[in-house]
């Protein structure tokens, strides 16, 4: 009998899109938050932790009924906005750390040069902030596929979740963690 690997692959792709989506919109976010001072700043920042609140599942049924109309049109792609969303907060909260703890000196250099803020930030703050946003990306995607991993072998029927627990999908899993997680430390840790 060959191994399904469907599963896995299924699992892998809902969190490398989940982690990227939710990384891209981290770090905007970030650089929102910890740019000049707007009206409704405070109550954007508390909308984007929301989803720490909500469960993954309620959460996933929240993004079928908005984007299916039903819960039974729970694809992939939805998965992966719902994993997005779920793992936003954290996302969020590191890039803005690492803006935060940026030398201002290195940002007003590049204005008083003549930078537009969007030079500044990408070419500036960006590079100096990646680590640990992309720490946080590695650890919000071992977390969506392992959530999702779990989520497969929830839906399915119970005649093949002894095949699903016998292939490669929960050893892969955990190798795959903690290979993010390692990865996800060494990024943490400030060069010499």
């Amino acid at each position: 009998m060959t191994a399904d690997w469907s599963p896995l692959w299924l699992s892998l792709r809902v969190a490398a899109c989940g982690a990227a989506i939710a990384l891209a919109l981290g770090a905007w976010l970030a650089r929102l938050l910890t740019g000049r001072g707007f009206r409704g700043r405070n109550i954007l920042a508390a909308a984007a932790q929301f989803p720490l609140v909500l469960p993954p599942l309620i959460l996933g049924t929240y993004f079928a009924f908005a984007l299916s109309g039903r819960p039974e049109g729970f694809t992939w792609p939805i998965a992966a906005a719902a994993g997005a969303a779920s793992a936003l907060p954290a996302l969020a909260r590191a890039a803005r750390a690492a803006l935060e703890s940026l030398d201002p000196n290195y940002e007003n250099a590049a204005r008083s040069l003549g930078a537009p803020p969007w030079r500044v930030f990408w070419l500036v703050a960006a590079p100096l902030a990646w680590r640990p946003a992309l720490a946080a990306a590695a650890l919000a995607f071992v977390r969506l596929a392992a959530e999702y991993a779990l989520t497969i072998f929830v839906a399915a029927p119970a005649e093949s979740r002894s095949a699903l627990l016998a292939g490669p999908l929960a050893p892969v899993i955990a190798i795959v963690g903690v290979a993010a997680l390692y990865a996800a430390h060494r990024l943490e840790r400030r060069p010499a």
